[in-house]
């Protein structure tokens, strides 16, 4: 089981995730316009960031056994999003993508993987209020996927 707290924390790792990998990616490509896209995916991924850290956090009363099986998951959860396994998002896949639209093609995956990500959370709530943030959460997340995707088709366009 899940919480409004819970997604809260998991929420702001995930995006702060995608800001460190994209910022990092930025400083190792060669491509100026590739460093510049890179850059901007990290401040969107920091806008999400600090849109989360801004939601308030709620507190509600749990038994001992229900307090040890959520620390238990939410440690797990935070131990994966933490570690170098790169959860959701593949740095190498950016620092050595070859052009813009290999950027833009992992970004959208990375995007993809957050939407879905965030979709399995959904299933695990129970707080109206919670179900409802991650709708609104998930819906501008699939508008910075459709962004991505224009971005991609307009790259391709204008080589043509």
């Amino acid at each position: 089981m899940f919480t409004i707290d819970d997604l809260h924390d998991i929420a702001i790792q995930i995006e702060q995730n995608g800001a460190a990998t994209y910022s990092k990616a930025s400083e190792v490509v060669a491509d100026p316009e590739t460093a510049s896209l890179l850059r901007w995916m990290a401040e969107e991924e920091e806008r999400h960031r600090q849109w989360f850290a801004g939601l308030p956090k709620t507190r509600r009363t749990l038994s001992a056994a229900d307090r040890e099986v959520e620390d238990m998951g939410r440690s797990l959860l935070r131990d994966i999003l933490k570690s170098g396994s790169d959860f959701l998002h593949d740095r190498e896949a950016l620092e050595t993508a070859p052009d813009i639209d290999a950027v833009l093609t992992s970004a959208g995956r990375f995007e993809q993987e957050t939407i879905l990500f965030y979709e399995f959370l959904l299933a695990l709530l129970e707080e109206e209020d919670a179900i409802s943030r991650l709708r609104e959460i998930i819906a501008e997340e699939r508008r910075h996927l459709e962004l991505l995707q224009q971005l991609l088709h307009s790259a391709a366009g204008s080589r043509q």
